[in-house]
């Protein structure tokens, strides 16, 4: 009786998205009708079935769930069926229980609920006690959380537990995901809804990856380890959205409507982050594996290839571990998602010199193979044990003259690697010796230092203060502060230096906002230089 209406409230939503991420045990306890139509994306209506209807469709829900491949864990299952069915516990289930459960006074217990889950999330244990609440918490709670420095999801728990029906009205009004609405509908929004963007599968999923990752690293899986950490290094984008919500939610020039519309939209992108995150994640952990047993002498669970690398690097074993863990996830990154992604995760410094090779027309590709097999190249040494002016420079240009790239972009490259624009020209691949002259022309364009990416904001661009510019060539160079251009032109004086701004500035204009352009030996590449305006004579 209760396994035929289950199954036709699945088949009614097979196509629909947001029912495949509802959980499971709110299907097996309520109908579900879809309210996007009246309440807005996200919203589904919930009308109890009653416990013996519930216990009947649970097996009908998780067998579902089994054959759509989720993960179904008999605790799950056996939780539903208990709440409905099993006998109230007089000595555990009585008037203390809420109390007593809520571990109020105990920061370090999330607390639990009257059906087993946690009152605080993992991510919620991580804020101090009285900042612990998210919008689903009231008002009231928040104050009281605020006042005696206490959690304000426990509190709002508490209440709700011993305040019976006039919590039931009075609670739902001074909570923003419920008031937002309309006053009138709030209780009713409590008791006979949910929200998708906050009751869902996904974020449990993401947690539990966490966790399951950690137990696999800690059982010696070194894939598990490393995919850990793309997982963790990915996550800071979740917690970013995390810290966007708290900080809508505590804006006050903001009503609860325009909270609720915020927040929702960027849950919902913080879902679907979280989806590619999980979809991602076993391919990565594919490409690690893959790439140890391609190069078995990185791998740290073998305490003979441990001891090589650090003789190799002269270094400690706690050392190579780490630096060998790093490449195989570097590589990893590669392999998976891209040079580019792979450079911007090893170092801001870094990638900060590969964008600006690329906007020299470099791959990221090239500039990756450049700089880690140019990264461990070192001087020679004399009979002395001195190093040898020049030998490292040497190496570093053979290899950069060996690649099938333009001229242009072996510049680039050389550039990056610390020796100035001005030295390349004699470079071979410029038609010279490897002399510090040049055959190259005058005039050669080169360009300033790219500026380090900021994530985009989710919801209103911020202003951004003006990236700043450093000159090359010399340890004598001043750092110039705020927008180059508007600096020079500030400073400038005289017809022939003004038109020489106004030259620059069209070429700024032109070449855009990332990377501006100048003419080596202008009076702004003096400027940049040495931080003053070359001499009118």
């Amino acid at each position: 009786m209760g396994i035929a209406p289950a199954l036709l409230n699945a088949l009614a939503y097979r196509d629909d998205d947001e029912w495949d991420d509802i959980p499971a045990n709110t299907k097996a306890n309520y109908y579900l009708i879809n309210a996007g139509k009246w309440l807005g994306d996200g919203y589904w209506i919930k009308i109890p079935k009653g416990r013996a209807i519930a216990v009947l469709s649970t097996a009908a829900v998780y067998g579902k769930e089994k054959i759509d491949g989720e993960d179904v864990k008999f605790s799950d299952v056996f939780e539903v069926i208990k709440s409905n069915i099993a006998p109230t516990d007089i000595f555990n289930q009585n008037i203390a229980t809420a109390w007593t459960q809520a571990k109020l006074t105990n920061p370090d217990n999330p607390g639990t609920t009257w059906y087993g889950g946690n009152i605080e999330s993992d991510r919620l244990q991580n804020y101090r006690p009285e900042d612990r609440y998210d919008e689903k918490t009231d008002e009231l709670s928040k104050a009281i959380g605020k006042l005696f420095k206490v959690s304000p999801k426990k509190v709002n728990y508490l209440l709700d537990q011993y305040s019976g029906v006039i919590g039931d009205i009075l609670l739902p009004l001074m909570t923003p995901a419920t008031s937002a609405k309309s006053k009138l509908l709030a209780a009713p929004m409590a008791a006979f809804t949910i929200d998708t963007t906050s009751t869902n599968k996904t974020t449990g999923k993401y947690y539990d990856l966490l966790d399951e990752l950690k137990y696999d690293a800690n059982d010696g899986d070194i894939g598990a380890g490393i995919t850990r950490k793309y997982v963790s290094h990915a996550g800071d984008e979740v917690n970013d959205y995390y810290q966007q919500i708290r900080t809508i939610q505590n804006d006050k020039s903001l009503s609860d409507g325009e909270k609720n519309r915020i927040v929702r939209a960027l849950k919902a992108q913080l879902i679907e982050r979280q989806k590619e995150i999980i979809a991602q994640t076993e391919p990565y952990r594919e490409a690690v594996n893959d790439y140890l047993k391609a190069h078995p002498e990185l791998s740290t669970d073998n305490d003979a290839a441990i001891a090589e690398y650090a003789e190799q690097y002269e270094i400690t074993e706690d050392q190579a571990e780490s630096r060998m863990d790093a490449v195989v996830y570097r590589e990893a990154n590669r392999e998976v998602f891209g040079a580019e992604y792979a450079l911007r995760t090893y170092n801001a410094d870094v990638y900060d010199k590969a964008r600006a090779a690329y906007a020299k027309g470099v791959s990221y590709d090239t500039y990756y193979d450049y700089y880690f097999a140019t990264k461990e190249m070192h001087a020679d040494k004399d009979k002395n044990g001195k190093s040898i002016s020049g030998s490292k420079k040497a190496k570093v240009v053979e290899y950069i003259n060996s690649l099938d790239i333009p001229p242009e972009q072996k510049d680039a490259l050389y550039v990056a690697a610390g020796y100035t624009a001005k030295s390349a020209r004699n470079q071979k691949w410029n038609g010279g010796s490897g002399g510090s002259g040049g055959r190259r022309g005058r005039g050669k364009r080169t360009a300033l230092k790219a500026p380090t990416p900021k994530a985009p904001e989710i919801i209103i661009p911020r202003s951004g203060t003006a990236s700043s510019a450093k000159a090359g060539g010399t340890s004598k160079t001043p750092k110039v502060s705020g927008n180059v251009i508007a600096d020079f032109t500030k400073t400038a004086s005289g017809t022939d230096i003004q038109k020489a701004v106004t030259q620059a500035k069209r070429k700024a204009l032109k070449a855009g906002n990332r990377t501006v352009y100048v003419e080596e030996g202008s009076p702004i590449d003096y400027f940049l230089k040495y931080g003053k305006l070359p001499s009118l004579k």
